[in-house]
């Protein structure tokens, strides 16, 4: 409740100290840690919410859910390597975590490395997961970086029926349909992917300019 109050009045450095006094008297409370994640991430202080969950990984080593949240810091500060090695230690303790599967697929997908592995990884997912529009999407860029192009737009295809509001779905979907030499569907599809991307609050950065990459060599004007 002290943190809470601190928080309201927007002194957020009091409610970090009021936590990290409580987790020095008792280290094996899960919320204490969460809260000040919590603080730190608000603050944009990634570092230290980094050390947050480490000192809490410490405390508590067998809760998988640190290692979910240490990989969703790793990837905001685009340290990719160490968010999939967290991502492998959800996996150590729960190998039916598709979360976990699809983001190491799609990442190495998305690196165009470890490809077998992602296929793996991913079909994985998929079969856990079948309706969820995020690890079709995944599964089907997987097959685009393998040159099967074919496949992955009947993937897309029904990944943008599930998620028809994802703007990276569409701008794969353009992506593919430029592989295949259908410039002109490409152009309409990379600019509904634009429409999406720009409709919300946050947006992927780096599909956004890969996205205006592919509208620029297909001949397009913003």
């Amino acid at each position: 409740m002290v943190v809470y109050q601190h928080e309201q009045r927007k002194d957020l450095a009091a409610a970090a100290q009021v936590l990290h006094e409580a987790i020095g008297r008792k280290k094996g409370v899960p919320e204490f840690y969460e809260y000040l994640v919590h603080l730190h991430e608000q603050q944009k202080r990634y570092d230290q919410a980094i050390a947050t969950l480490q000192r809490a990984i410490r405390a508590m080593p067998d809760e998988g859910r640190w290692y979910f949240a240490l990989a969703a810091l790793y990837e905001r500060v685009k340290d990719r390597e160490r968010a999939i090695a967290a991502m492998r230690e959800v996996l150590k303790r729960d190998p039916r975590d598709a979360t976990a599967l699809n983001y190491i697929g799609y990442t190495y997908a998305e690196q165009g490395r470890n490809l077998d592995e992602a296929e793996a990884l991913l079909q994985a997912a998929a079969t856990l997961r079948p309706n969820d529009g995020y690890i079709i999407d995944s599964l089907a860029w997987l097959y685009f970086q393998k040159g099967d192009h074919t496949r992955a737009l009947d993937l897309l295809r029904r990944a943008s029926q599930l998620s028809p509001k994802e703007g990276t779905i569409w701008y794969h979907l353009a992506a593919v349909y430029a592989k295949l030499g259908d410039a002109r569907r490409a152009l309409a599809l990379a600019r509904q992917a634009r429409a999406l991307f720009l409709g919300k609050d946050e947006t992927n950065v780096d599909d956004m300019a890969k996205l205006e990459q592919l509208i620029k060599e297909l001949g397009a004007r913003p």
